[in-house]
């Protein structure tokens, strides 16, 4: 194991492991008033109604911000754990069998730590090559980041490949966040050998 690596993935990991509660809440916020029959009539017919759909929309504004900052190749994010964590499989079980020589192999994951780490990557590319994820960018770049409105990089990109123009929707803002939440969960098991649930 390298002390480059270790202090990288230690970083990351806390990083990440911050980001955990807030998003987990945002998210359970979102799940809560979206599809709700009360809440839609509240949004309807009251000021206290608009005040919530604004709210709803920050919450998906924040998830969206989450979901593309977690999964971009610059800062604590996940894509540079899954960069970093391959090339530390034999440290990371050789650590779990001097941390719990009690423990069976098949328990600290011994031999297969780098088969954990390759799962996890192809779940990880499946979702930045999904259409949703490009929304969201497309999203992020033109509307709440950049502000760069029909001139964003995924845009040309997309334009060049005759994709279609979608707002990204809350039902995918969903599914992404939830994703993206248990691929960190996943990276931070991997390297500390602990749990960090989202119901926590």
């Amino acid at each position: 194991m390298t002390a480059r690596n270790s202090r990288l993935l230690d970083e990351i990991v806390v990083e990440l492991r911050s980001q955990i509660g807030p998003v987990s809440m945002d998210l359970g916020a979102l799940k809560s008033t979206r599809n709700n029959s009360l809440v839609n009539e509240k949004i309807a017919n009251s000021f206290s109604g608009h005040f919530l759909d604004a709210s709803i929309r920050a919450i998906t504004v924040k998830l969206i911000l989450f979901v593309t900052r977690t999964c971009e190749k610059n800062g604590n994010s996940v894509s540079k754990a899954l960069e970093l964590l391959p090339l530390e499989a034999e440290s990371i079980e050789l650590k779990r069998r001097l941390d719990h020589p009690e423990w069976p192999d098949d328990f600290l994951e011994i031999g297969s730590v780098q088969e954990s780490i390759s799962k996890l990557d192809r779940k990880f590319h499946e979702i930045i090559s999904s259409s949703a994820y490009k929304r969201a960018r497309l999203a992020r770049d033109e509307r709440y980041a950049h502000l760069l409105r029909g001139k964003s990089d995924i845009r040309k990109k997309q334009e060049r490949e005759f994709e279609e123009f979608e707002d990204i929707t809350f039902n995918e803002v969903e599914s992404l966040s939830e994703s993206v939440l248990e691929i960190v969960e996943e990276v931070i098991r991997i390297w500390t050998f602990s749990i960090e649930s989202v119901e926590s």
